[in-house]
């Protein structure tokens, strides 16, 4: 019987440790391929919307070192997922966090960038350094007890994304149909017709840094400019850009049917851009890249978003 014992023990032994070895391996190559891909984390792809200060003050906020430890945490819980989608990951988080560090509250639409964020947040000391560099506090991650329908929410996040950052392939497959329950004409009408200060006290943070507050204001002149010149142009500019904004505008404003289909096809994914290889990234060849409901928060913390 002490044999089987003795046996046993040293079988777990072999077992755990084969087990720490591959886990190292994993690690250690995850860590080489950030280092090897790191660049393609930079650029978020903005529209011209979002001011050069406020892109510079995210990306000199996030630290390069924390970033990899950050991605190794994240790829060993994901590890079929290629760097090439991890970075991609990347993308859409700081996109997320660009729009969370200007309005007073973003909701939070994808299971797997959800998880990129809480990784962040296991180095408390570090995601607090990097928050009061980016916004000047701690930007809030709040979980709810449970799942919930948000179509508004949705809208408003579509709203505003699609107007500051190029839609590709990749985009909409991460966060799944755009613009699914609603056209978000109530806030474009909004951003239209209300003065800045009336925006600013319904939808821009407080206490938002200058940065943020310059692209808010440069968010809404853009709303009141562009509403007022609509022109045939605006799917070719996606077709050659990835820039969507002009196209939603239309989209919203849009009454005709015929041109209703060509813009859902940019916003709910039928539209092949040609570009979307732009982000230096080829789709989910593995099948690491999910989405979410399109209506609904993500469901690793049931609902999540920030403040």
């Amino acid at each position: 019987m002490i044999y089987l014992v003795i046996g046993g023990a040293i079988l777990l032994a072999v077992i755990m440790y084969s087990k720490s070895n591959n886990i190292e391996a994993k690690a250690n190559r995850f860590q080489r391929e950030f280092r090897e891909y790191y660049k393609e984390t930079w650029d978020v792809f903005p529209t011209s919307i979002l001011t050069e200060n406020y892109i510079n003050r995210l990306d000199t906020s996030l630290d390069r070192t924390l970033m990899e430890r950050v991605n190794t945490s994240f790829r060993l819980k994901h590890p079929r997922m290629t760097q090439y989608e991890a970075n991609l990951y990347w993308r859409e988080l700081k996109r997320y966090f660009m729009l969370a560090g200007m309005f007073k509250s973003v909701e939070m639409f994808n299971e797997k960038i959800d998880d990129l964020w809480h990784a962040l947040l296991h180095y408390e000391k570090e995601y607090e350094d990097f928050s009061n560099r980016f916004i000047g506090h701690k930007l809030k991650h709040i979980p709810h007890s449970q799942p919930s329908f948000k179509p508004e929410e949705r809208t408003f996040f579509d709203f505003c994304y699609v107007q500051m950052f190029t839609l590709d392939t990749s985009a909409r497959k991460i966060w799944g149909e755009f613009f699914k329950h609603d056209k978000g004409s109530s806030f474009l009408q909004e951003y239209t017709n209300l003065p800045m200060q009336d925006l600013k006290e319904k939808y821009m943070r407080s206490d938002s840094s200058q940065e943020a507050e310059a692209s808010f204001e440069s968010y809404v002149h853009w709303s009141k400019q562009e509403h007022k010149h609509l022109t045939p142009m605006c799917v070719n500019k996606y077709n050659q850009t990835n820039d969507a904004s002009y196209s939603y505008v239309a989209y919203a404003a849009s009454d005709d049917s015929d041109h209703e289909t060509t813009f859902n096809e940019i916003f709910k994914g039928s539209h092949h851009s040609p570009h979307y290889g732009e982000s230096g990234y080829g789709g989910d060849s593995d099948g690491g890249i999910s989405n979410c409901s399109s209506g609904s928060s993500c469901s690793s913390c049931s609902s999540c978003s920030s403040s």
